[in-house]
């Protein structure tokens, strides 16, 4: 993403002024693992029974937090 886009690392508070290069930096592969677990399992709920169960509260932070950062839906281009 940062290679496409090397201006969203400013959305990201701990990369923003980090010396650490993004891709050693400690909390970023901490986010991401969370979002890869999420994706990992919702493609197996979706495999076994056809829909995605996620609940309303973990969908209601996430879509805060990522208001809270001002992402945009042309940010996921």
């Amino acid at each position: 993403v940062f290679e496409i886009a090397p201006t969203a690392k400013n959305m990201f508070s701990f990369l923003r002024d980090s010396p650490i290069p993004a891709e050693k930096n400690p909390k970023l592969k901490t986010h991401a693992m969370s979002v890869f677990v999420m994706c990992c399992e919702s493609a197996a709920q979706l495999r076994k029974t056809g829909k995605v169960t996620v609940r309303e509260t973990t969908l209601k932070r996430l879509g805060a937090s990522h208001t809270k950062y001002g992402v945009v839906d042309e940010h996921f281009e």
